[in-house]
């Protein structure tokens, strides 16, 4: 499976320098990459409005539901040093229901590509079988 995560570009910098080796997304219901991403999967990072930049292959999955703002406290501040946490973890995102931690391998930056845009727009996490078939030409 492949996956498009679009990131602003403290985010997306934070993962292009090794700074960061978990990406955690926290979501309120089992949406992706939830319900989506496992071990093996490639995983294509995408500057928010702009183009997709690198990839990656997902080395290890981790999934927490139920959380608590404690127990939400409680995985950012164990992967600390791996997740490298913006504000916002502490301040909003231990309020959602789910956690996904995703260990990187493999990263490295591509030629950058356009994704097209489903009617929707473009959700910050995209899974497809196959990402040439939402790769503009």
């Amino acid at each position: 499976m492949d996956h498009v995560h679009e990131l602003n570009r403290e985010p997306l910098e934070k993962i292009l320098t090794g700074d960061r080796s978990i990406e955690t997304v926290f979501t309120r219901s089992e949406k992706a990459p939830y319900n989506t991403v496992k071990e093996n999967d490639t995983i294509y990072f995408k500057l928010r409005d702009g183009y997709a930049v690198a990839k990656a292959t997902v080395k290890k999955v981790e999934k927490y539901n139920e959380l608590t703002p404690e127990k939400a406290t409680e995985i950012i501040k164990e992967h600390e040093e791996d997740i490298d946490p913006e504000n916002r973890m502490y301040e909003r995102d231990i309020y959602y229901n789910y956690a996904t931690l995703i260990w990187l391998d493999n990263l490295f930056e591509i030629k950058p590509f356009r994704v097209k845009r489903n009617e929707e727009g473009f959700n910050k996490w995209t899974t497809v079988d196959d990402i040439n078939n939402i790769r503009e030409k």
